[in-house]
């Protein structure tokens, strides 16, 4: 795992592992939302930036952990553009109410995208359209097209 704070990171990290100083093999690059703002708090939009730095051609594997009441929409959002999520105590204690959470357990089961129907609505909402293969939006085209998703109400 190969934790980047901020978009201007990603760069970096891409520079590091072409010129192998990473080594070889699969990182696994997990983008840090939020942690820099005033009350650490994240937004969906927040990913954007990470994605934008990587392009044209994001990681193949790659993830996003969140801080406050957003969390479960961020882990949301990075699921549709075909990311993972850490989630849980660790960053985040409120549930998507703002609320503190039951337990580390409930934020795991908040975030997961079990719920096709509510991968779908998601993948629709943020206009990804045609720009998908094999039904996985793709990052780069999808933020050229994106609409802000801090109103978007996601059920927990």
């Amino acid at each position: 795992q190969v934790i980047l704070y901020e978009p201007a990171d990603v760069p970096r990290y891409a520079d590091l592992k072409a010129r192998g100083v990473l080594g070889e093999g699969q990182d696994f690059p997990l983008f840090v939302l939020g942690r820099y703002t005033a009350g650490q708090v994240s937004a969906p939009a927040d990913l954007l930036p990470y994605l934008a730095a990587a392009a044209p051609e994001p990681p193949s594997l790659w993830s996003m952990c969140a801080f406050g009441p957003k969390e479960n929409a961020c882990a949301l959002v990075a699921a549709g553009l075909g990311g993972h999520v850490r989630v849980g105590f660790e960053n985040n204690l409120l549930a998507p109410d703002g609320t503190p959470a039951a337990s580390n357990a409930a934020q795991v089961r908040r975030a997961r995208p079990v719920e096709q129907d509510r991968h779908q609505r998601l993948v629709r909402f943020i206009g990804v359209g045609d720009h998908q293969i094999d039904g996985v939006p793709q990052p780069a085209k999808a933020a050229a097209r994106w609409r802000l998703v801090d109103e978007l109400d996601l059920p927990a």
